[in-house]
């Protein structure tokens, strides 16, 4: 049976400045899913990817918006864009 979607997922980058305080062997991107209904109601935090796109895909599994931030700059990479906010898309590389 198929999950229901809801809610977003926010997956931040590693800010440049921590990147000597932190453990090499710590992934690049971070995830949490948040409910939507709830300001902060986390539902899941993610385990962590190094990879963008991967991040992305656990994202759209689990909600229809998706937010991406590299550096300073939030990109939408799910079904469904944020209302209200305007940020561009987020293109697959």
């Amino acid at each position: 049976m198929a999950r229901s979607k809801n809610g977003i997922v926010y997956i931040p980058d590693r800010p440049e400045q921590w990147l000597e305080e932190w453990a090499n062997d710590t992934p690049r991107f971070h995830g949490h899913w948040e409910s939507g209904t709830e300001p902060g109601q986390m539902l899941e935090d993610g385990p962590g990817w190094d990879d963008a796109e991967e991040a992305i895909r656990s994202g759209r599994e689990r909600a229809p918006k998706v937010i991406v931030r590299i550096g300073t700059q939030h990109y939408s990479a799910g079904e469904e864009d944020p209302e209200g906010e305007r940020v561009p898309r987020w293109e697959s590389r």
